[in-house]
């Protein structure tokens, strides 16, 4: 079965161990052991419910930290992810770190635990797999693989482009350098992250691409989308292009191609076309790679975990450039 959102599981294993202390305070016999729910592995796919605590209301954060390599040869992406869900002192922290070299992709980390009251919700913390180095001024300045092959370290660079309008909600491009298995490969990272609240949707695919210093740019869905719905969502974008910023909005993606993904009895893209309102920006993307994972679930069809490596072309002011980069793709 699909796990429920974090605090419908939470609020559900409080009831019990209520009871327990109840029943035990009345015969003196100890309460049974409780195990606990298992938590997700992946930041919430469908809306949180309703605040049942007015004064600490459920909210979700998720974070993505993406190194894409500037060679266009053999393109290496690294995403890693981090996600929290926090609902009254309760809360669970999920890490994701996966690698895809050329069209290859493997997971290296996926890891959750839950806890309570250290930090804000939306504040990335280290893990077992995944260490951290953050500056005297509160700046991320590296993440690392711990304790697992590959030899995987990314360090952030200078900064190119900020939307962020909050710590809560951030758009930023830097560059960066991975360090893999002793050699070191120049690059660009996306730093996105956002929080939810109680009732909220949560955001839906992302694409991240570059085509040099001439263009890169990140592009997300309102909502996420499944393929046997009629209309896919509206979709935002961000682009820095020969070192000017633009925010882009109500931007029209279409799944272009399509192919039947058996593990979850559902069809999946291929193919992508991402245009602006006005026609003034247009990228086109095909897949060269893919991670795919089905989840589990009691209908016909299973959710969709996946991530593409993709290439393609951007057009703008009269201008093409041949763009490759990532593609994050989730069916609830």
């Amino acid at each position: 079965m699909r796990p429920f959102p974090l605090p419908t599981r939470l609020l559900a294993l409080v009831v019990v161990l209520a009871l327990g202390l109840l029943t035990w305070g009345c015969d003196s016999a100890a309460p049974e052991a409780v195990d606990p729910a298992p938590l997700p592995a992946s930041p919430p796919a469908e809306p949180l419910p309703e605040a049942t605590d007015t004064e600490v209301p459920a909210q979700a954060h998720h974070r993505n930290l993406v190194f894409l390599s500037r060679d266009a040869d053999s393109t290496v992406v690294v995403p890693w992810t981090f996600h929290g869900v926090r609902a009254g002192p309760a809360e669970a922290r999920g890490r994701g770190v996966w690698l895809a070299r050329g069209g290859s992709w493997e997971r290296l980390v996926q890891e959750v635990e839950e806890g309570g009251g250290h930090g804000s919700a939306w504040q990335i913390l280290p893990g077992p797999g995944v260490g951290l180095v953050v500056g005297s001024e509160g700046g991320l300045e590296s993440l690392r693989l711990r304790n697992a092959p590959p030899e995987l370290r990314t360090r952030v660079g200078i900064l190119l482009a900020d939307w962020s309008t909050s710590p809560r909600e951030a758009v930023r491009f830097h560059q960066a350098v991975t360090e893999l298995e002793g050699e070191e490969v120049p690059g660009f990272l996306l730093d996105h992250g956002s929080t939810i609240g109680p009732g909220q949707q949560p955001p839906g695919d992302w694409v991240f691409v570059h085509g040099g210093d001439v263009f890169q740019g990140f592009f997300q869905a309102v909502s996420p989308a499944r393929a046997e719905d009629p209309v896919l969502p509206t979709w935002m974008g961000w682009t820095r292009i020969a070192v000017r910023e633009r925010r882009w909005s109500a931007m029209e993606v279409v799944w272009d191609e399509m192919r039947a993904f058996e593990d979850a009895r559902r069809d999946i893209p291929t193919r992508w076309e991402l245009r602006s309102p006005e026609g003034e920006l247009e990228v086109t993307l095909e897949s060269v790679g893919s991670f795919l994972e089905a989840g589990e679930g009691d209908g016909a069809l299973l959710p969709v975990d996946a991530f593409f490596t993709v290439q393609g072309e951007a057009r703008f002011e009269g201008d093409t450039v041949a763009v490759r980069g990532v593609v994050r793709h989730r069916q609830p």
